[in-house]
């Protein structure tokens, strides 16, 4: 759903930037099946609050439009969520790489020893060889779009946290296309949990 209900809209407007909180109640959680874990990773009240980062885009009375969906039901009876603004002091916008070749110097393919948040930005037609972590990850970034993007060869040891050559964490609203990731663990990942939604990997090869 894009529209949705709240109790009061005294001082939010149309354009306002805002975060939509679902908090992790123990009911909520319960109606979950605690993410279906069983051992000591169960999820716990608080640790998993959903969070969606959007724009007003309308606002009828209490009715409250936003400009893209949430992906999951905001149910009261288990979970009472909440609207906020959002200070994007800091944030870039509006930024985009294109027609790069970027080629980390590395001592080795196992080596390791080399070297913001963002909105409405996009990396085309660009090859990235040779990092450890990722060719491009965004983080805590929403609204961005990576298309015709190469990330191959990683140099690090195949091992945890390595190798994630197109990556999100705690970010939102962002399209992969027509990419391709070789020499991956993780060719293609969202990796942050709650705080990851609306992420799409399109014609992508790995």
């Amino acid at each position: 759903s894009r529209q949705f209900t709240v109790e009061n809209t005294t001082g939010l407007a149309v354009g306002d930037t805002v975060i939509v909180l679902h908090p992790s109640t123990a009911a909520w959680l319960a109606a979950m099946n605690n993410g279906g874990v069983t051992d000591t990773n169960t999820w716990k009240v608080g640790e998993i609050d959903v969070r969606y980062h959007r724009y007003i885009r309308a606002i009828e009375g209490n009715t409250i439009t936003i400009d893209a969906p949430v992906f999951m039901h905001l149910d009261r009876s288990l979970s009472q969520s909440y609207l906020y603004k959002y200070d994007r002091t800091g944030v870039l916008t509006n930024l985009g790489i294109q027609n790069l070749r970027i080629d980390i110097d590395t001592a080795g393919p196992t080596a390791e020893t080399h070297s913001v948040q963002a909105e409405d930005t996009w990396v085309r037609d660009c090859t990235i060889l040779h990092f450890w972590h990722a060719g491009i990850q965004f983080e805590g970034s929403t609204r961005s779009t990576v298309e015709r993007v190469r990330a191959l060869e990683p140099h690090s040891i195949v091992d945890g946290g390595r190798r994630y050559n197109f990556s999100t964490y705690q970010a939102q609203l962002i399209l992969f296309r027509d990419s391709l990731a070789s020499d991956a663990r993780h060719g293609f990942v969202a990796n942050g949990t709650s705080n990851d939604s609306g992420n799409v990997f399109l014609d992508c090869v790995l």
